[in-house]
């Protein structure tokens, strides 16, 4: 708890003064002259003379050693000399002084052109604002732990379960996390004896349906989309039409055997005879046939039964709040004889909801294609003695995969304060969506959020009346990994469009007489123009401006006259990636402080499940109840 608010403290007097940086809009950099005012000389001159790629690389060099602290001591120095460095610098504190060497005292000047006529201490490099930003993240504040010492050894057997993961339906991305997410959370259900689940904010079912099919759990998937619950009930139909042939097919494939097509289709023949042995009709192997081509099983009970795994899923829809009634939610959906969906006309009995794993054992050898089918029929064979799992007791585990601004923070609420929640593991992401509830509006002074807002919920950030602010939020969301994997391509489009918004504020600004508007939106349009002036006409047209006020010519020499512009804007943008980690480290410290002050909280952990290069938003807060 102490260890908590020392780093909630530590990452806020780091960041303090770079909020009005990262809050930084990037549309009005050339009107504001942001460059001027957040970027001092020294550093300004020392990252304009370097490319992209070298800024780029320098991070990826300093990244690799952000777990190590040794390494990054051998940088900086004592850890807590950092400390005394930012306390006391105010609100607007320019970036970085001259390429002195870290520790040397320089001038701190402000975008409002006020001084307060002492001398603090800021980096003096590039190389040196990366480390201590680094330094300011997750991975160096020693608050990640290895998913392998929560997880322990004896859990092992629910990751079999899914050695043949079915990606149906999925892209890369999210089959890395799905397959990560389910292991992960089938394994700690395993370890506290928990089988069933509420999988919050659901969307299309990825993750309920990887839990129930694959590691026999039941559960609800709750969506506040009914095109997205409509969505996963889709999927479900076809997943259990396709299963047992899918899974097959995956074991076949980790075995290294190839069938061929006729191979394929008798084993096909052979699975739906013996599923309709006793009925007077007879295929033969000439014919169509039932059996998919896919080679699922269309004997399966039409009404929803699964009698292929031992979990069951059911989608709804629901806008989950603070307030939902989580015990008679699980009480009537997961209690009961019956599961139904939100529609009601899926109807599950529980009694198909078990799976008796006692029989199966490991493959050592599958020299034939019968030794392959009959393993792959054994590992769904139930057991007619088997306790319905879903009725051992109540408690359930929360979950949720990329839960958007305020559902995340509304997870650990209800987490906390619900009797029958006993296990959590979610990953939170759309931080620009959270509510703050200390955050004023610019336009118009009015408040954000309430004290039911997403943000702050720890008592320690409250009490400061803490806020962050959205562009500092938006920019939390963001990943230099995810950048330096990024095509040249790409990275040349994203700053020509910056360059371009930016430039059109000018414009826009000459245009009205010296005025700037809020309601100056124009969104995604540079994608679709060739040149800067049909995106200045495409924009100009769309907020109702007069185009003869301007000429094609006039725009050229807008363009000219602020060409310098655009580097610097890409190193500011650069720059303020640096901290998006920070901002990222403070939100979810936020959370975990918020669970550690709860009573009835056992244990409360963080890990990184995911690559961020593939998935940025990759850290998932787990908690146990006493």
């Amino acid at each position: 708890m102490e260890k908590s608010e020392e780093n909630l403290e530590k990452v806020t007097k780091f960041l303090t003064p770079y909020l009005p940086f990262a809050n930084a809009h990037l549309a009005d950099f050339i009107i504001e002259k942001q460059w001027d005012s957040f970027v001092s000389v020294g550093l300004g001159q020392e990252i304009l003379s370097t490319t992209s790629v070298y800024r780029e690389q320098l991070f990826q060099k300093l990244s690799e050693k952000n777990t190590k602290k040794s390494a990054l001591k051998e940088k900086v120095g004592n850890p807590m000399k950092l400390d005394s460095i930012y306390s006391g610098i105010g609100q607007n504190a320019k970036l970085c002084g001259k390429n002195e060497n870290i520790g040397q005292e320089v001038q701190t000047s402000y975008s409002t052109g006020a001084s307060t006529g002492s001398s603090d201490k800021l980096h003096g490099s590039l190389e040196n604002f990366i480390i201590s930003a680094l330094q300011h993240s997750l991975g160096y504040l020693g608050v990640l732990e290895d998913i392998n010492h929560i997880v322990e050894s004896e859990t092992s057997n629910a990751g079999e379960a899914g050695d043949h993961f079915i990606p149906f339906g999925m892209s890369d991305k999210k089959s890395h996390e799905v397959q990560v997410m389910a292991r992960t959370c089938s394994q700690l259900a395993l370890r506290h004896g928990i089988s069933k689940f509420v999988d919050i904010g659901s969307g299309k079912g990825y993750l309920s349906e990887t839990l129930s099919m694959e590691y026999s759990l039941c559960g609800i998937g709750i969506d506040s989309s009914d095109i997205n619950t409509n969505g996963a009930q889709d999927r479900n139909r076809k997943l259990e039409k396709y299963w047992s042939g899918m899974k097959r097919n995956a074991t076949h494939q980790k075995a290294g055997i190839k069938l061929t097509r006729r191979e394929k289709k008798e084993l096909r023949m052979a699975k739906w005879k013996e599923n309709n042995r006793g009925q007077q009709q007879d295929v033969d192997l000439g014919t169509s046939g039932p059996p998919d081509r896919m080679g699922g099983d269309t004997s399966h009970d039409s009404s929803g039964h699964r009698g292929q795994h031992g979990g069951s899923y059911v989608p709804m829809t629901m806008f989950v709040t603070e307030s939902t009634d989580l015990e008679r939610l699980i009480s009537s959906s997961l209690s009961d004889n019956s599961i139904h969906d939100s529609s009601g006309c899926l109807e599950m009995s529980p009694a198909n909801c078990a799976i008796d794993h006692s029989g199966e054992k490991e493959v050592a050898s599958l020299n034939t294609t019968e030794s392959i089918e009959a393993e792959s029929e054994q590992t769904f064979k139930q057991e007619k003695n088997v306790t319905d799992r879903c009725d051992i007791d109540s408690c359930v585990m929360l979950t949720g995969l990329h839960t958007c601004g305020n559902l995340s923070p509304t997870i650990l609420k209800l987490f906390a304060q619900s009797d029958s929640a006993r296990l959590l593991c979610v990953v939170g992401c759309c931080y620009h969506l959270i509510d703050e509830e200390f955050f004023t509006c610019p336009y118009g002074n009015q408040k954000e959020g309430t004290k039911d807002s997403g943000f702050p919920m720890s008592e320690y950030l409250r009490k400061c009346t803490f806020s962050l602010g959205r562009n500092a939020r938006m920019l939390a969301s963001q990943s230099l990994e995810r950048l330096t994997e990024s095509t040249k391509e790409s990275i040349e489009a994203s700053d020509q469009s910056k360059f371009w918004r930016a430039l059109l504020q000018v414009i826009l600004q000459d245009l009205s007489n010296g005025k700037v508007s809020k309601e100056w939106q124009v969104g995604r349009i540079a994608a679709k123009c060739s040149s800067f002036t049909q995106y200045v006409r495409k924009a100009l047209a769309k907020l109702g401006f007069d185009q003869e006020k301007i000429s094609d010519q006039m725009i050229k020499e807008y363009e000219n006259q602020h060409s310098s512009e655009r580097s610097k804007l890409e190193a500011f943008c650069f720059l303020r990636t640096l901290l998006a980690p920070v901002i990222e480290s403070l939100i979810v410290l936020d959370r975990l402080s918020f669970l550690l002050t709860r009573p009835n909280i056992k244990t409360v952990h963080l890990v990184q499940l995911f690559d961020r290069a593939i998935s940025p938003r990759c850290y998932a807060i787990i908690a146990t109840k006493a």
